[in-house]
């Protein structure tokens, strides 16, 4: 039995060429008329703008007034519904809101794409002043605390100078007494010089008994030197000791004025350098149209046409050589 092996048909890179050139009117008639008919239906549609706006975070003085992973996610999530409340806008006629934060930057950027440019600006400005709002009490609740610790630190320092006067008084006193200690101790040497005076008088005298009146001289000369040791010791020990005592409580005093004083100023300098959240850029938008997204639709609608119609122009051609 006799076969006749059938002659396997191959398609060339020319033969496919060829029926491309044989139905080049399809092929580019068809294109160009998709193409025309997908810019017809995009002209049609209303030109879209880009709205945005800018704001710097503010520091409170510890960091950010808020991580801009946290902003980000409740501008799209709670201020852009919140707004669309506010306006009284329906949902479907809301546009998408987006917002994003450029890396190792403090700014946000809130945009939104819209056909409707003057409803993009209200919305985003009121996005825009709610979060400067709440931002704004973040810092003001940052100030009252921070006035809040200053008034202790001022009431520590009133402590401090009220502790000073009652110690001024207590050495005024003391410098009070050591005066009145100083002239009782002339007075009681100038006493114990006229007696050992007067005891040498009486030791010169003639008089065959003289020991009461030595006696009694004595006695009195012993009795003033006593006291005179006692006032010595009360002057230059317990008044001394007690003014020491006093001064080092000054110096501590001082050293924890400055120390306060130093807090005071750390304070005050963070409250004066809190930088709130501002904006950069309000909301508003470049009168052009984004035409990217329609340069895009045309490109692909003419490489689907081409890609269509040329895949159309092959089966022609098959199924005329099955026939």
């Amino acid at each position: 039995m006799n076969e006749k092996a059938e002659p396997e048909e191959e398609i060339s890179l020319v033969d496919i060429i060829a029926v491309f050139i044989r139905h080049k009117v399809l092929i580019i008639g068809g294109t160009i008329l998709a193409t025309v008919i997908t810019l017809g239906i995009i002209s049609s549609r209303p030109d879209s703008y880009k709205v945005s706006f800018v704001i710097e975070l503010g520091n409170t003085g510890s960091g950010l007034v808020e991580s801009p992973e946290n902003l980000t996610s409740k501008i799209i999530m709670g201020y852009s519904f919140a707004a669309m409340l506010a306006l009284k806008v329906p949902e479907k006629k809301f546009p998408e809101i987006m917002a994003s934060n450029p890396e190792k930057t403090k700014h946000i950027e809130v945009a939104l794409e819209t056909s409707k440019p003057s409803l993009g600006v209200d919305i985003l400005t009121q996005i825009e002043a709610m979060l400067l709002k709440d931002h704004g009490k973040v810092f003001d609740r940052v100030r009252m605390d921070i006035d809040g610790t200053i008034k202790s630190v001022m009431l520590k320092m009133k402590a401090i100078d009220n502790e000073d006067k009652t110690i001024g008084r207590k050495l005024a006193l003391i410098q009070k007494d050591k005066d009145v200690i100083k002239k009782q101790i002339l007075k009681i040497k100038e006493r114990i010089n006229e007696l050992l005076q007067e005891k040498i008088e009486i030791l010169n005298k003639t008089e065959s008994d003289k020991s009461l009146p030595i006696f009694e001289v004595s006695n009195q000369i012993f009795q003033n030197q006593k006291y005179y040791n006692d006032l010595q010791v009360k002057l230059n020990i317990a008044l001394a000791s007690n003014e020491v005592t006093l001064r080092d409580e000054l110096l501590n005093n001082e050293i924890k004025r400055q120390a306060v004083e130093l807090e005071k100023l750390k304070l005050e300098s963070k409250r004066d350098n809190l930088q709130k959240t501002k904006t950069i850029k309000e909301p508003s938008y470049k009168n052009i149209p984004i035409d990217k997204k329609k340069k895009l639709l045309v490109v692909s609608a003419f490489l689907v046409s081409l890609i269509g119609f040329s895949l159309l122009a092959l089966l022609t051609e098959d199924r005329k050589s099955v026939v």
